[in-house]
């Protein structure tokens, strides 16, 4: 009885183990990414490219065909993404052999879960090749699990979206890749222990700036802030490759004393705001001309969160030292959300030149509706008679200021990189005024009564000092 007892406990013993080794190696099966499915023939229908670019110069630039069974891996190409960062992807669903209708899906498998679930599809498509070169834009979610995980890409022939990550079906293509997700790096450290030491006087009066995603900063300044004022609480979204503008206001909080001032974007997020981040100057007295500055995020921008330093100095000349002490004017510190732009394709659009029609000196010409993408190239051009153009050296961004001599065409021309398209807008004719419809006003600061009464007069041989 008593064998029977412990027989009866070793085998109870035995299934436990088991049945507990048979539900951890079922667990485990679960956790891994499916890979049985697929096509079964390796003709026509089939993923033709596949491209990304991401982090630390890591970037994935994938050609199909011939067709692979299966799940084809490719997981050896591999690319770096950050959380809260957005990215695109370029996807040629296309054909190995003869073109027939279905659908294609990308997905990332953010939380690690080794399945691609629907929140996770990045884009989807549906047609008959040849088709046109998609472009899926993404954000990675806050929520994205560190670490190194799947990319999928299926183009399934006769399929529909949604289409099943795991299918198996006859024709098309399944590919692999890997990304790798990291913690988005802190913001960079900047220099704060410039700036004013009074709070009179010379000061920033306003800052306004609208960028993506209906973000914008509203910024009034005054009373004065001693050494450098915090308000990057204050933040705005913008793109690589795309094009912006920014009103700024130098002024004063008290009395009006001449000087400099400058903004800077810290594009390439090493916590320096260097020369050639500079994206406008000004000098003079207050009350000052409201300054609009124009400007295109490099390409090559760090995405992240970075700093835009607006620097008001009395007494100061430029370039201004954006870590400078002194006694009067303003620093303020605003934030930038830099995010990798869209990729542009296909033929851009020229937009609509228009500005200044005539000139005595100086002259604005700008462009509204040009296509502003990642990969866009600006150019502006000039002509005397609208047949021959020159590009003008340094004029790449929405909008251009100079002066001229001579009555002239300008126009806009506008080239997406990824294909080389180009496109002109249309002709703006900005006439140069006779000198005799030219003639100025002098600025007084007293009037004539005080003495500033204009004592002498130069033209060539003429010399009048009465």
């Amino acid at each position: 009885m008593r064998d029977n007892y412990y027989l009866s406990m070793f085998n109870y013993k035995y299934v436990f183990v088991f049945l507990l080794s048979f539900t951890f190696l079922s667990n485990n099966a679960i956790a891994q990414y499916c890979t049985t499915g697929g096509p079964g023939y390796t003709g026509d229908s089939n993923l033709e490219s596949f491209d990304i670019t991401g982090e630390n110069a890591t970037s994935i630039s994938y050609t199909g065909c011939p067709g692979v069974l299966g799940v084809e891996d490719q997981t050896t190409l591999s690319v770096e993404l950050t959380v809260g960062a957005s990215y695109s992807c370029d996807v040629l669903f296309g054909t190995c052999g003869s073109n027939y209708a279905g659908a294609g899906e990308v997905w990332i498998d953010f939380d690690g879960n080794q399945t691609f679930d629907v929140s996770e599809s990045i884009g989807t498509w549906s047609g008959t090749p040849p088709a046109t070169l998609q472009n899926f834009s993404f954000t990675v979610p806050a929520t994205a699990v560190v670490g190194t995980h799947r990319i999928r890409v299926i183009q399934q022939e006769g399929g529909s979206n949604p289409v099943d990550p795991c299918a198996s079906f006859n024709w098309g293509s399944v590919t692999d890749f890997s990304v790798v997700i990291s913690a988005p790096a802190p913001p960079p450290s900047y220099c704060i222990t410039g700036g004013p030491a009074y709070t009179g006087d010379s000061n920033l009066e306003s800052f306004n700036m609208s960028g993506d995603n209906t973000t914008s900063i509203a910024y009034t300044g005054c009373p004065g802030v001693l050494g450098v004022e915090d308000q990057t609480a204050l933040s705005v979204d913008i793109s690589t490759g795309s094009s912006y503008s920014c009103d700024v206001q130098f002024g004063t909080c008290g009395s009006n004393y001449s000087g400099a001032g400058e903004v800077w974007i810290d594009f390439d997020g090493n916590g320096v705001f260097d020369p050639s981040e500079s994206i406008g100057t000004w000098s003079g007295t207050p009350p000052a001309v409201l300054q609009t500055y124009n400007f295109t995020v490099p390409s090559g921008a760090s995405p992240g969160v970075r700093g835009m330093r607006v620097m008001q100095e009395e007494g100061g000349s430029n370039p201004l030292d954006p870590c400078a002490s002194f006694n009067w004017g303003s620093v303020t510190d605003f934030s930038v959300n830099i995010v990798l732009g869209t990729n542009c394709t296909g033929i851009p659009s020229p937009g609509t030149t228009t500005g200044d029609s005539s000139t005595c000196d100086n002259f604005t010409v700008s462009n509204t509706g040009a296509t502003s993408l990642s990969g866009i190239v600006y150019q502006w051009q000039s002509s005397t008679d609208q047949i021959t153009w020159a590009d003008i050296s340094g004029a790449n961004t929405a909008s251009y200021s100079s002066s001229q001599t001579a009555s002239t065409y300008y126009r806009l021309m506008t080239i997406c990189t990824a294909g080389n398209d180009t496109v002109y807008s249309n002709d703006w004719y900005v006439i140069q005024n006779a000198a005799t419809a030219c003639y100025c006003i002098p600025n007084t600061s007293s009037g004539c009564t005080f003495g500033d009464e204009i004592s002498r007069v130069i033209l060539n041989t003429l010399d009048n000092n009465s």
